[in-house]
């Protein structure tokens, strides 16, 4: 069994190799300098600082203003120029329309919980928990150099653990429940987790280990965390090389 695992990882890893060289090659259709004139649809929500909203399309980041929030599903149109690094700053940003889909409904549902946080808690303690639970980055400029100065700026982020949490927490159903009902319905609830904080890396990392877990588990097979986190490791960056 050890010698086709390892086999497995060498083909994944062959494919792996391939997908990196080929995401590589693939050049943006965006101008390096100069005007710019576009239409996008937001797969991903815009990070906020002090003064910006930043958007970023294949490489490039756009510094629009705060208000009006965008979200993922909106449609923009967005005029500006590049300037160096790839920078866009102060564009003219339309909102076309909302496409409606799983995404933009969790992305609207995500800005609600975040809502009810600002609503209950003072804006630092909810900035952290936003961040922490939810994945939403709104952290203002002098907090966030406090966080990077003292070295704790990775807390303020979502990480696998919460996933981790959810999964234990739908499992203890297990003394009440069936072991694969409890289980099924545990991996329902960490799919919706990892779509309500936007599918960031760490919490997919996390998904597929607690998916591949469960499986073995189906299959009456051993656990090994170290092959998952191998695993997800590979398939994220096969997916999503710029992880």
């Amino acid at each position: 069994k050890l010698l086709l695992f390892a086999f497995s990882i060498f083909i994944l890893g062959l494919f792996l190799a391939f997908r990196v060289v080929t995401s590589s090659s693939q050049k943006s259709t965006l101008p390096e300098f100069g005007p710019i004139r576009l239409e996008i649809t937001l797969d991903e929500s815009p990070k906020f600082s002090s003064q910006f909203q930043i958007i970023e399309i294949e490489g490039l980041k756009v510094f629009g203003d705060i208000y009006p929030r965008f979200q993922v599903g909106d449609v923009l149109k967005i005029s500006g120029e590049i300037k160096e690094d790839g920078l866009v700053f102060n564009p003219k940003i339309e909102k076309l329309r909302r496409e409606k889909t799983i995404s933009s409904y969790l992305a609207q549902l995500r800005e609600v919980i975040s809502g009810h946080i600002d609503t209950f808690l003072p804006a630092r303690e909810a900035t952290l928990v936003k961040g922490m639970v939810l994945g939403v980055d709104d952290i203002e400029k002098g907090f966030r150099e406090q966080l990077i100065a003292t070295g704790t700026i990775h807390a303020v982020v979502v990480s696998g653990q919460n996933l981790s949490i959810v999964a234990g927490f739908f499992m203890v159903l297990v003394k009440y429940l069936s072991r694969r009902l409890s289980m099924f319905l545990s991996l329902l609830a960490v799919l919706f987790y990892a779509g309500l904080t936007g599918f960031e890396v760490p919490v997919v990392r996390a998904l597929i280990m607690v998916i591949l877990s469960y499986c073995a588990v189906f299959l009456g097979r051993e656990r090994l965390a170290i092959w998952y986190l191998v695993l997800s490791a590979m398939i994220i960056i096969f997916i999503w090389p710029s992880a």
